[in-house]
């Protein structure tokens, strides 16, 4: 099949988690025997994704440049007409080149992208977060999971405390977008990374067919390759505890650290990757002896420290929806801990070996557990993972095929 994956998050100096996804999804159809293109945003490709291009792909930068916040924080409301002019010019750009493809395949931030495209184009969105009904695409708000569905209150995160006209302004705005997403999902094939998301979308949407379940996936060679020469790290004699997370609150970092102030035992040590907003707050008040916060690492060093852990702690507050942390985490034979929310829960099934994914209900609870937690697992020679990109490959490829009713 001749394969077009459409993303607006590549090129990208430091590419993120979902721009990952789609390079090694693409790989591998590639290594499969298809022929993969790519479709980005108009910034200049790095070095970094032009080495993991091959002879005769292409990259067209036609989406232009990242969207702009259209002024929504200064004028305290989501705008109306932000999310469908970016969808409809992006869709402009998939129109220009789809028809050179068997499939067209987004990995993206709108979408509503495919209410804008013709039905004749075999085009399939995989959905990787809450986006399909919440503009701040994590559905989290003061400090907890949000449940809300009415359009009036996703103005509460558009700015505190609106007034009429910003929570009118709003309300607009979500419906439109719902209305555009509803459309698109109905015209064109979805795919959910995980059944938490498809039901959240559910409670917006009302129930139906709404598109097919395919958990993300990791690349387990180069997950394999980490466990070769994991870093040097200081005081191996302690207990390793490895965290990798964006340092902001839905993140749960910042809790985790809350639970634990003055706690954790002298023999083990928190060492943390990642930045974010809370960075310099939660290093002035909690860095130390027993924890450590390494910055912004490249994904070589972040795989290698997680193969060098003894245990890796997810504490995301929010429902993740299908945390690749995690995934990596387990693929490694690395013991996981994390909070029982979202599609996490539905990971159990790639745990190599009873309670190696240890789930709880509450912060608190996940703490108290971490600090008498001593098990090791140096095993590495572990066989081929089932949440391998190569597992995956046939049901996206069925789905590429499947014809729309």
């Amino acid at each position: 099949m001749r394969i077009l994956m459409v993303t607006e998050d590549l090129p990208h100096p430091a590419p993120g988690g979902l721009a990952r996804h789609v390079l090694t999804l693409g790989q591998a159809l590639q290594q499969a025997g298809h022929h993969v293109d790519y479709l980005g945003n108009g910034c200049s490709p790095t070095a970094w994704l032009l080495s993991r291009l091959s002879p005769g792909q292409q990259l067209y930068t036609l989406l232009g440049s990242p969207p702009r916040g259209w002024k929504e924080r200064s004028t305290g409301a989501f705008n109306p007409y932000r999310r469908p002019y970016t969808a409809r010019r992006y869709a402009q750009a998939v129109v220009a080149i789809a028809d050179n493809y068997d499939v067209v395949h987004y990995h993206g931030h709108f979408p509503n992208i495919a209410h804008y495209l013709p039905s004749h184009i075999n085009f399939v969105q995989t959905r990787h977060d809450q986006g399909s009904d919440c503009l701040m695409q994590i559905r989290f708000r003061n400090g907890a999971v949000c449940t809300e569905t009415a359009p009036e209150a996703c103005a509460e995160c558009a700015v505190d405390g609106p007034n009429s006209l910003q929570r009118c302004v709003s309300a607009w705005a979500v419906r439109r977008f719902r209305r555009e997403v509803v459309s698109a999902f109905r015209r064109h094939k979805v795919i959910f990374v995980s059944e938490s998301i498809r039901r959240s979308w559910l409670r917006c949407a009302g129930p139906g067919e709404w598109g097919a379940v395919v958990h993300n996936f990791i690349d387990y060679g180069q997950v394999q390759a980490a466990q070769e020469q994991p870093p040097a790290i200081a005081r191996r004699s302690r207990y390793n505890v490895f965290i990798a997370a964006k340092l902001y609150q839905p993140k749960g970092v910042g809790a985790l650290l809350e639970c634990l102030q003055g706690r954790l035992p002298s023999d083990m040590q928190l060492v943390i990757a990642g930045e974010g907003m809370q960075m310099s707050e939660l290093q002035a008040r909690y860095a130390g002896d027993t924890v450590t916060f390494l910055g912004w690492l490249d994904y070589p060093e972040l795989l290698a420290r997680c193969a060098g852990a003894d245990l890796v702690v997810v504490p995301s507050l929010l429902e993740e929806s299908c945390a690749t942390t995690i995934l990596e985490a387990l693929a490694l034979g690395r013991p996981t801990m994390s909070l029982a929310r979202g599609g996490t829960p539905e990971l159990q099934c790639y745990a190599r070996y009873p309670g190696q994914l240890l789930l709880f209900d509450a912060m608190q609870d996940l703490a108290d557990r971490l600090i008498t937690y001593r098990e090791c697992h140096t095993r590495t020679d572990w066989p081929d993972f089932c949440g391998d990109v190569a597992a995956g490959i046939p049901r996206i490829l069925e789905i590429y095929r499947t014809v729309p009713e």
